[in-house]
Formats: structure tokens, C-alpha cells, sequence
């Protein structure tokens, strides 16, 4: 049996208008969300030049051709030819998961697209396969004859506005560490399960796919730093399914049903104070045993050095919180350690020198950690560093231990992801000390997932990197300079001395083993 590949591109309007440009949005911008998703949706009346479905009002319909190169650009050409309305006149807001159909006893599959019409909607130009439009708010969709199906491929990807919100906040979040960001996701979650309509469904089972879709998106919304929350999302939702076959699917049961999901989010968000104490433990007893409450100082005959240094990269908080144990391991410490902590600084937002020096600077000064007792002698040192000059650094300096953060550290081999600047630092590191200086990656568990393709690792606006140029990067003609800003990148595995996580020193045997858990909770997604 032929398998449809069936394309349905939505396109919104805000009424009154807001936001809409009188010039193209550039190409960067175009990856991040509209502020607002549009509160009228452009429904199109088929003619009784079509085939099927006269007269039913539905969204821009195609297939996908031998030569389109992806799904998106068959909707673009689709929308194009259908309405007028070229690349430039839409902002895209997203896609969502293929939905299953059935048209005319031939089975398939629809890829849902979402635009935002960024141009005068009047300027829309119809193919006679279509009669009238109409802008419609969603809500008001069911008062028209509409194709089949139509209302499940507007819910897959037109989202209440507080989610729609709550992503736009979190795809331009660039302060937050994973784990934070992790925190806020869920967060929006909890919100989503909170504030479920209920008169929208008949029974459990489908609160929990609108559920279901609004994780996917909070999960792909920045794919590079997804790791965690799509792990976490996963087994909260399986534990939500699990309610659902044991209790029943009846609405009876949706206050207890919300509840018990709600807490399984709470119960994760309490449980990262816990997870952080078990890794700071296990980092230093694994890397500075000396300041283990377990720990035998023997004897060796030789003198011990009591410098301490360690040198990272951009803003992990699970490593900042690491370093505020240690600071205050060194500070209690009745022997004469020193600490010095470098830190790159980590263009081109400076998350290494703003988020991470400068706050694990405040907590030593508001916790009276950086001199020795009765002394003005620092004992405790911040060093900020171009990322340029690691190389330089650690040829001239030397340092204890090299520590990475990871937003992803890949199941089946190890290499890790994390921001631009940490794979130039490890190859530094092994490069200049010949393997001397360990370079250990400090993350949680919930952080092993799926490899990732480098060449596609997530980019941002150029205008991030050429504000610093200052006036000098006014010219007209710069715009045929193409300035780029990646923000991650993959680390090796074999520049990788080892893991430490809650559970401990990890190899790979059991990282792979812990991703196959988390492989087969993913399977839940799969329902979509």
C-alpha cells in the first residue's frame, strides 16, 4: 500500500497586528521564535477545482516531490505557490510531530508547519484551487467545515499562548547551565499539567498526548542542550502512563492524574540539591582525597604540594557548585592550600567571566573564603582568560586538574558536548602536560544520551560576536562578511581522563548502560 507524505503549513496572524516588520528578518533571526505565535489562524476554502474535499475550509496541503530536498522546503514552495507569500513575507515558528492519517483508505503521515505571516496578510495571492480565505481564532475553528483531521494538525503545533511564551524565554535563554535550564523546562511543564483545560478532552488518555506534544517541544527547542530534559520528560511520562493503565483513562480521575504528574516534576526539581551534594562528595574524594573526611594522610617522604589549580570553560553550574565545596574544603583546611581557578572567559557572552567568576567571586567574599586567617594573604585565587589564550596559558601555567561541564556526554563512546572552547582546552591540556593534568568531565547521569551531528551543532546570531567591534563594523559592505558563532562543540573521548557523577568514577561500560535505560523511557515519545 502507498504511504502518503502529506505536507500542512498553518499560517497566523496577530490581530491587531504586532511586531510585523516592514523588511525581511534576517536569516539568524529566523531560527528563534516570534515574541507571539499569532492569535488568528488562515484557514483556505477548497474549490470545486480540487479533487477532494470541496468546499471544506483547511491549511496549505501538499506532498512531498522526488526532488524536494527536505519537508520544509516543499512546504515553503507549497506556500508560495498557494498564497503568494514568499520566504521573507513568514517568520517559522515550528514543526511539530508527523501525525498519522487516513485519506480515502490510503494511509499516511502529515508534517505540521507553523508560520507567522510578517508582511500585510491582504498582499495573499489565492491559486484557484482554493475560493476564499478566512483568519480565524482557534478556538472558533469547529464552526467551519473543515478538511479531516485539521484540528489534530493545528494542536500538534499551535500551543497555548503561556507555552508558546514560556519557549520563546527558554530558546533565548543564554545564562543558564544545563542543569538550569533543565529545571526551567520541566518547570514549564509543571505549568502545562497544571493549567490543562479540561473540557478540551474526553478522557485521560488524551490529556496525556497534548501533554505528550507540549514535552516534545520543550524538549527540542534548543537540541543541543535537550539531553536532560528529554531523559527527565521521559521517565515523568512514563510514570504518568503507567497512572493511567493502572487507574483507568476516566476523567474522574484528572485531578489525581495532574497531581500525581506534578509531583513526579517536583519530586525531580527536589531532588537536584541531592544529586549535586552526592557529585561534589565523589569529586573530591576521587581529586582531592586530602580533603575527605575519610582520608589517611601516609606518610610518602615526599613534600606535598599545597597549590591547587584548576581550569574550565563557560558557566556549568554543577561545576560552580563543585568549586563553592572546594573553596570551602581549601579554606578549612588546617594545612597551607592555596587555590587558583582559571576560567575561559568564553565568548562571545562571557558566561565564563559574568556568570561563573564573577559569582564564585561573590560567594568567597561573602563567605569570608579568600585570605588565610588572620592574614591578607589570598588564598583563593580568580583568573579570567581569552579563550585564544589557553594554549599559551597552559604552557606557562601549571594546573591540577582540568574540569569540564557537559550538556551532553554520548552513551555509546564518550565524547562530550559542551560550549565552543572546551575541546581547544582539553587537546591544550593533553598537548603541553603529556597527560600529566587529568581532564575530568563533572555532569550528571541524567546528561548520557544520543550522539549528535557536529556539523549542525547549534548556531546564534552573528550580532552576538560583532557587537564588540563597535562602530567599526558599520559599513555597508560588511554585511558580504559572513561572521559565524557556534556555540558548541564535540571533545574527544580519548582526551578524556574520566566521569564523575552522583554515582561516582563512570566508565563506559556503565554509561552505556544507563543510556540504554534512557533509550528505551524515550520509546514514550513515540505515541505522538
Amino acid at each position: 500500500m502507498n504511504q502518503l507524505r502529506l505536507i500542512t503549513s498553518l499560517l497566523t496572524i496577530s490581530d491587531p497586528p504586532t511586531n510585523v516588520l516592514p523588511q525581511a528578518i534576517p536569516k539568524w533571526k529566523k531560527s528563534l521564535l516570534p515574541q507571539t505565535q499569532g492569535n488568528k489562524i488562515l484557514l483556505l476554502k477548497r474549490s470545486d477545482k480540487v479533487s477532494s474535499y470541496q468546499h471544506h475550509w483547511g491549511g496549505i496541503t501538499g506532498s512531498l516531490e522526488p526532488n524536494d530536498k527536505s519537508f520544509l522546503q516543499r512546504a515553503l514552495t507549497d506556500i508560495k505557490e498557494k498564497t503568494g507569500f514568499s520566504e521573507h513575507d513568514l517568520h517559522f515558528i515550528r514543526t511539530g510531530k508527523p501525525l498519522k492519517i487516513k485519506n480515502n483508505g490510503v494511509e499516511g503521515v502529515v508534517h505540521p508547519y507553523l508560520f507567522k505571516i510578517i508582511t500585510d496578510p491582504k498582499k495573499i495571492k489565492l491559486d484557484p484551487e482554493y475560493s476564499e480565505v478566512s483568519f480565524v481564532e482557534p478556538q472558533k475553528i469547529n464552526n467551519y467545515q473543515i478538511v479531516p483531521q485539521l484540528k489534530d494538525i493545528i494542536d500538534r503545533v499551535y500551543l497555548p499562548d503561556k507555552i508558546h511564551t514560556g519557549l520563546y524565554e527558554l530558546q533565548r535563554d543564554r545564562s543558564s547551565g544545563a542543569l538550569e535550564y533543565t529545571w526551567k523546562s520541566l518547570a514549564l511543564l509543571k505549568v502545562a499539567t497544571e493549567e490543562t483545560p479540561r473540557e478540551k478532552f474526553d478522557n485521560l488518555n488524551k490529556t496525556f498526548l497534548y501533554l505528550l506534544n507540549i514535552a516534545h517541544h520543550i524538549s527540542v527547542i534548543r537540541p543541543t542542550m535537550s539531553t536532560s530534559i528529554i531523559n527527565n520528560v521521559s521517565v515523568i511520562l512514563n510514570e504518568a502512563k503507567n497512572f493511567i493503565d493502572t487507574r483507568g483513562s476516566s476523567l474522574d480521575h484528572t485531578a489525581e492524574f495532574q497531581e500525581s504528574l506534578s509531583n513526579s516534576i517536583k519530586t525531580y526539581l527536589d531532588s537536584a540539591a541531592t544529586v549535586q551534594k552526592r557529585i561534589n562528595r565523589n569529586a573530591i574524594q576521587h581529586l582531592f582525597p586530602m580533603f575527605d573526611t575519610n582520608y589517611v594522610d601516609q606518610d610518602s617522604g615526599i613534600e606535598a604540594d599545597y597549590n591547587l589549580s584548576v581550569i574550565t570553560v563557560s558557566f556549568s553550574s554543577t561545576i560552580f557548585k563543585l568549586l563553592l565545596a572546594l573553596c570551602h574544603a581549601v579554606h578549612n583546611s588546617p594545612k597551607p592550600y592555596t587555590l587558583q581557578v582559571t576560567i575561559l572567559e568564553s565568548r562571545p557572552l562571557n558566561e565564563g567571566a559574568l556568570y561563573l567568576a564573577q559569582r564564585l567571586n561573590d560567594y568567597i567574599s561573602k563567605n569570608e573564603l579568600r585570605y588565610f586567617p588572620n592574614s591578607q594573604k589570598p588564598r583563593i585565587r580568580i583568573t579570567v582568560i581569552t579563550d585564544s589564550s589557553v594554549a599559551y596559558y597552559l604552557k606557562t601555567k601549571k594546573v591540577t586538574y582540568c574540569l569540564l561541564g557537559a550538556d551532553r556526554v554520548v552513551g555509546e563512546d564518550g565524547s562530550v558536548v559542551n560550549k565552543m572552547g572546551s575541546a581547544c582546552m582539553a587537546m591544550a591540556v593533553n598537548y603541553y602536560h603529556e597527560g600529566e593534568v587529568p581532564v575530568f568531565v563533572v555532569t550528571q547521569r541524567d546528561k548520557i544520551g544520543e550522539d549528535e551531528d557536529e556539523i549542525n551543532m547549534e548556531e546564534n546570531e552573528a550580532s552576538e560576536v560583532t557587537s564588540s567591534y563597535g562602530q567599526w563594523w558599520t559599513r555597508e559592505s560588511d554585511k558580504f562578511i559572513e561572521v559565524r558563532n557556534v556555540y558548541f562543540e564535540k571533545v574527544d573521548p580519548r582526551l578524556i581522563s574520566g566521569y564523575l557523577m552522583e554515582d561516582g568514577l563512570i566508565g563506559l561500560e556503565e554509561m552505556r548502560k544507563i543510556w540504554f535505560t534512557y533509550k528505551k523511557a524515550r520509546v514514550i515519545f513515540d505515541m505522538l
